[in-house]
């Protein structure tokens, strides 16, 4: 019996329950599951699926479309009907990604107007990027390749979002209005098609052709093998390589970017060649000069250890230094020792560059004038005083390289090493003298005058209590004995 035939009349003031005549008290689920995922479903559309009944499925429909279940039946015929995997767990990870670009063009005013640009630059920026489409759940991802030196913001070009599909008409497409709903995909879904086909799916990309994704028309020219293989299995579009080769070759390509990457190429080949050829020793260093010069010496650093004594002169000290010479071009430069509780700031004593045996006059305003003669590892030996900049450096160590580079391209093989021990000044604590005693309360109390600005009560000594405390009890039980025996 259903709440329709139960007959009740309608008085007012009275009511009654609404379970009457109920019999079904179950709760109704507003949740069901859609391509694996539990999903809220509307009444309506519970009703009507209610309506239609449990109809068999096809698999007439795309795959990306199809459930998990539906995709997994249509590869494998022998699997069975009661197995299912969700849509999430069976796409987890599967993404399609295809390599394309995009151009910009700029005003000619902000490209330049040097001469290397004029030849090699046009009003077009070519950008590289590489789009991810996630299986699991329809999304895409728009990344651009870094490129050094751009000048403008590279990285993620899109966020990871359902990417709708440009509206077209007479006049051309028109975008959504981002002002009208998230991620602005409301414009292109009306009453009339709301379905999963306003959004790109994998049937939509195609290697030679074009994409557009929110105005900017992007050009597929390559793809990985896993897409490879998802269009050549399951969409059942094979993809040759004739048309990579041909799409790579219609690609948009950016003049300076080859420009320069044909430079990068060419520097690095001369390097190479220059390195085997100085390892052959069939490139002597006349020839090629600096540029051998560093590709031989680059990275080694000789290495001396000096002491700078200044104490001739008021607040003076010893400090020691580590000079340390770059073989690759000749330039030097200081590091002062670390000393606990020195008081200065130590670190780069000396900037790295080239320098000169004597001080410039420009620097000290009079004295020799620079005539471009510089250290060489020939004036730095051990045991030897060098001035930089007017201040003088006794060399008393080097290390084990230094030795060896010594040894090899001097013949000094004898390299001596001085004991220096920095001459360490005790402190002397200065004490202020203790004035006579006044008279006035304990000497305790008139010394915290001394130690302090503020005086404090001088702190009682505990050992000095336990050791006088028994006379406080003989001297309260001797009181007390005199007032007995006055009492009597």
């Amino acid at each position: 019996m259903s709440r329709t035939d139960v007959q009740i009349p309608k008085i007012p003031g009275l009511g009654f329950s609404h379970h009457v005549g109920k019999s079904d008290f179950r709760k109704a689920s507003r949740f069901a599951y859609k391509d694996g995922q539990c999903i809220y479903t509307p009444r309506e559309e519970q009703e009507q699926a209610r309506m239609l009944g449990d109809r068999p499925l096809t698999n007439t429909r795309h795959p990306f479309e199809m459930s998990s279940s539906e995709w997994m039946a249509s590869k494998n015929v022998v699997q069975s009907e009661t197995s299912f995997t969700p849509r999430y767990a069976l796409l987890d990870k599967k993404v399609l990604r295809y390599f394309g670009v995009y151009v910009d063009t700029v005003d000619p005013s902000v490209i330049g107007s040097a001469p290397l640009d004029a030849q090699v630059r046009d009003n077009n920026f070519v950008h590289e990027c590489t789009i991810l489409y996630y299986l699991e759940d329809g999304t895409m991802q728009v990344g651009e390749k870094r490129q050094d030196n751009s000048g403008m913001m590279q990285g993620q070009v899109v966020k990871r979002t359902h990417v709708p599909k440009p509206v077209y008409n007479e006049e051309g497409w028109i975008l959504p209005n981002p002002n009208e709903a998230p991620n602005g995909t409301a414009s292109l879904l009306n009453e009339s098609s709301q379905s999963a086909s306003s959004f790109y799916t994998p049937d939509d990309f195609e290697i030679g052709g074009e994409i557009n994704i929110f105005g900017r028309l992007f050009y597929i020219f390559d793809c990985d093998q896993f897409t490879r293989d998802y269009h050549d299995q399951v969409l059942g579009r094979p993809i040759e390589p004739e048309v990579v080769h041909t799409a790579r070759q219609n690609a948009p390509k950016d003049k300076y970017i080859a420009h320069v990457t044909r430079q990068k190429t060419a520097k690095m080949e001369l390097a190479h060649r220059h390195t085997a050829f100085a390892a052959s020793g069939i490139i002597k260093e006349e020839d090629h000069g600096a540029y051998l010069k560093f590709l031989q010496w680059d990275t080694k650093v000789l290495r001396f250890y000096c002491v700078w004594d200044d104490r001739q002169t008021m607040y003076g000290d010893q400090r020691k230094f580590v000079i340390r010479y770059y073989l690759a071009n000749d330039t030097m430069d200081m590091v002062e020792e670390k000393v606990a509780n020195s008081g200065r700031t130590t670190g780069n004593f000396l900037k790295r560059g080239r320098v000169p045996k004597k001080t410039p006059a420009s620097i000290v305003g009079t004295g020799d004038v620079h005539t471009g003669d510089y250290y060489t590892p020939a004036d730095l030996m051990v045991g030897d005083t060098i001035t930089i900049y007017n201040r003088i450096f006794f060399i008393y160590g080097c290390d084990e390289f230094t030795r060896r580079y010594y040894a090899q391209n001097f013949g000094i093989t004898d390299m001596p090493e001085y004991d220096v021990e920095l001459e360490q000044q005790p402190n002397a604590i200065v004490r202020a003298p203790v004035p006579p005693y006044t008279g006035f309360g304990t000497q305790e109390d008139s010394f915290g005058s001394v130690l302090y600005l503020v005086p404090k009560p001088p702190h009682r000594s505990f050992q000095k209590m336990l050791d006088v405390r028994h006379l406080g009890v003989a001297r309260a039980a001797m009181t007390t004995l005199r007032r007995t025996r006055r009492n009597d």
